[in-house]
């Protein structure tokens, strides 16, 4: 019987193993854990008429009705934590908004490109040399929340880097043609993946949206040097400059998290007909020797790597054997990065178990940990509490924010990532970068078998 009886409905015959790895999977147990874990509600306020200031706003600008003005929001004091700020950011982030921007907002102000590109502040012109000669690709994957998305990639523009984006076909036609709409007022090192695909949470499409980002980064002009890949509710908490100067000190190696032990062993044994569907077939064992690991989705990763990844011929067969596991976004370019001996360009070398990954700051549900924003999915959807974690943080990119839960928390996030862009000056430490396990410990091949002479 190939589809077992332990499917969603938990019915008789699941082993203990199977079970667990099904409830894990389970996004109604996930529900039922976070309402476990659910924080009591904000106690009721009087709001006074608020609003946000229109397309491209940096800040929070609340305004009382009859001319009066609310006590304004400080988010410097926010990421120092300060109470009276937080208490009166927990009730004001309760207050209905007004003139949000919707899907049609940004299609009727994509109608003047000239005026959309100034109001939102796009860059026309690089920074400095050495981000020009440090070109960045980055994929966003997207569905939901385009004002989110339109921030982020405001954020991470560049007119030297690349940036492709890949909206879920199941999201809002709206949202898709508001999305080419922004895309349309941007240069050509912007682009929306003409025939997206049906992204399902831990299932082949999520990863199979990344590698038509990566093929056709590749195929474009710009020689990007290394590549990051984003969801729409992530945001920078290094500016561009700073990546540069972390990227360039990786010197070819890639930051992808991996371990081949501390992973649920179920989810590669057998094959997967979704997320939650496991059936009784067992697969066969990995091609060519590869020893699969399982790490984080997110990535920073050389060109180099990311060649071998799409096109290399032992990759594309390993590619196809994870095509009916679980989650293959967090084990294809995870079993890739940390199996040295097929000499892939920047893999580790040494122990997964060593390594601190950097690309990503999260923060996890588990004991004693809190979060004053959501938890979903057993990561915390940051709120206007949380700020003062990424005071200090050595992390690339934050997830994530979603902004209509805290509307207050992301604009704070914007502000403080536009005083840093301002500023023009490094406030990192290279030396710690330079010093990751990584770097000082991963393969410099540069070049990769290819399949049918593409490159």
């Amino acid at each position: 019987m190939e589809r077992l009886a332990c499917s969603k409905l938990l019915q008789t015959r699941c082993t203990v193993e199977q079970f667990i790895i099904l409830m894990i999977g389970s996004f109604s147990t996930v529900a039922y854990i976070n309402m476990m874990f659910q924080q009591p509600a904000w106690p009721q306020v009087l709001c006074p008429d608020t609003y946000y200031s229109s397309l491209g706003s940096l800040s929070p600008v609340l305004s009382a009705g009859g001319g009066a003005t609310t006590q304004p929001i400080n988010c410097s004091a926010l990421f120092r934590a300060d109470t009276t700020q937080l208490r009166h950011a927990s009730q004001l982030k309760q207050c209905k908004q007004i003139n949000t921007q919707s899907n049609e907002d940004f299609i009727e102000a994509t109608e003047k490109c000239e005026d959309f590109v100034h109001k939102q502040g796009y860059m026309t012109k690089s920074s400095s040399d050495e981000e020009v000669a440090f070109p960045i690709a980055f994929s966003i994957l997207t569905y939901e929340n385009l004002a989110q998305t339109e921030r982020l990639l405001h954020a991470v523009y560049q007119p030297q880097n690349i940036i492709c984006i890949h909206p879920d076909r199941n999201s809002d036609r709206k949202f898709r043609d508001a999305l080419q709409a922004i895309t349309g007022c941007l240069p050509d090192n912007v682009f929306v993946i003409e025939d997206p695909v049906r992204m399902r949470w831990a299932e082949f499409p999520i990863l199979e949206a990344e590698l038509l980002c990566m093929s056709e980064l590749l195929r474009r002009n710009i020689k990007w040097k290394y590549f990051i890949n984003l969801t729409g509710r992530e945001f920078p908490l290094r500016t561009n400059k700073e990546l540069v100067q972390i990227l360039r000190a990786y010197d070819g190696a890639n930051d992808i998290d991996g371990s081949a032990h501390s992973r649920p062993l179920i989810w590669t044994k057998y094959s997967w007909r979704s997320e939650s569907w496991m059936s009784s077939v067992e697969k066969s064992p990995p091609p060519e020797d590869f020893v699969i690991h399982k790490g984080s989705a997110h990535i920073a990763a050389s060109r180099a790597f990311v060649e071998y990844a799409v096109y290399n011929e032992s990759a594309q067969a390993l590619l196809q054997w994870m095509k009916d596991i679980r989650a293959p976004d967090e084990h294809y370019f995870q079993t890739l990065n940390h199996n040295p001996q097929k000499n892939i360009p920047g893999a580790f070398m040494g122990d997964p178990g060593l390594k601190v990954f950097q690309t990503r700051y999260k923060v996890w549900q588990s004991a004693g940990e809190t979060c004053s924003g959501k938890w979903q999915r057993f990561i915390c959807n940051l709120g206007s509490g949380d700020l003062y974690r990424l005071q200090h943080a050595k992390q690339l990119f934050v997830n994530k924010f979603r902004s209509e839960d805290d509307p207050i928390a992301f604009e704070c996030m914007q502000h403080w990532y536009n005083q840093r862009n301002n500023e023009q000056s490094s406030q990192i430490n290279i030396d710690f970068y330079k010093q990751l396990p990584w770097v000082n410990k991963h393969t410099h091949n540069t070049h990769s078998k290819l399949v049918g002479g593409r490159l």
